[in-house]
Parts: C-alpha cells; sequence; structure tokens
C-alpha cells in the first residue's frame, strides 16, 4: 500500500485496491500521516475535470461514457472504483 486517499487504499503500482476496509478509519483517521506518507491529508477521491488528468495517486477519477469511475494508474490502466 503507498497511501490512503480518504477511505481509500491506493495500491504501490498507482491503482485502486479492492478492499472493502475504510483507509482512513484503520489508520485513525489521520490517512496519510499515520503512514508518513505524502502529507495530502485525508481527502476523499474527487472527479476530475476536463482539464485535469484522473491518475489514482492524484485522488481523481474519471467517468466512463456508462457511470463506471476510474482512475488511472502509474502506468496508464484502469482501476475502477467500487461502488
Amino acid at each position: 500500500m503507498s497511501h490512503c486517499q480518504g477511505a481509500t487504499y491506493i495500491c504501490n503500482d498507482g491503482s485502486v485496491s479492492a478492499s472493502k476496509k475504510n483507509c482512513a478509519a484503520v489508520f485513525g483517521g489521520r490517512g496519510n500521516s499515520a503512514l508518513g506518507l505524502m502529507g495530502k491529508g485525508v481527502s476523499e477521491m474527487a472527479p476530475a475535470n476536463a482539464l485535469t488528468e484522473c491518475s489514482c495517486r492524484s485522488g481523481l477519477y474519471c467517468t466512463g461514457p456508462r457511470g463506471g469511475q476510474y482512475c488511472l494508474t502509474d502506468t496508464g490502466r484502469k482501476s475502477y472504483l467500487r461502488k
């Protein structure tokens, strides 16, 4: 695991974990600071706008044509967010 993005685990490869556990809750609501990584805080994944990329590490996601929410891993693959 790389870090928390709110309740979502971000894996070392930049993908979103399929874990059903709340990452922020597991680490005491401190998100990244509990891991000593990237002091971004514990904001949830947010929708990207047309001018930003939707990389998982950035905490932004895109919405596909059928409503699926995904972000892009470090290698450019889609990683879908759980509903």
